[in-house]
């Protein structure tokens, strides 16, 4: 169901989710942390050349973004947006890129659309 204060559908462009805003290109982020839902590419290919130590972080990373879209899903799009402000500096922190967070647009379309990305990921890294 979509929220009626949210703009109209977003085209289907690299910057309509969380893991293809314009962050950088992917791979391994500065630290040494790995950030595999994050730019364009074949995830697949990506996840399959992770180390074990780098698979449970983007399982972990994976997690953390499900739990913070299901429950932005929760609050109308008016209060999204200031929400995702609030987190930026603790999911930076975790390795989520700052550019990508405030490059999303929280409208329901585009977290369904990035919770089924982080739903693949996850699959992925749990069976690959």
């Amino acid at each position: 169901m979509s929220d009626p204060a949210a703009p109209g559908p977003v085209a289907a462009t690299p910057a309509s989710n969380a893991f293809h805003a314009g962050g950088p290109a992917p791979g391994p982020a500065p630290g040494g942390r790995v950030n595999a839902m994050r730019g364009a590419g074949d995830p697949g290919r990506q996840i399959g050349e992770l180390s074990p130590p780098q698979r449970v972080a983007a399982a972990r990373q994976a997690e953390i973004l499900t739990v913070i879209g299901q429950g932005l899903a929760a609050y109308p799009y008016v209060q999204r947006r200031s929400i995702l402000d609030h987190l930026t500096p603790s999911l930076a922190a975790r390795g989520v890129a700052p550019d990508t967070l405030r490059g999303f647009d929280p409208t329901d379309d585009n977290l369904a659309a990035a919770l089924g990305e982080v739903a693949a990921i996850r699959q992925r890294l749990s069976g690959a």
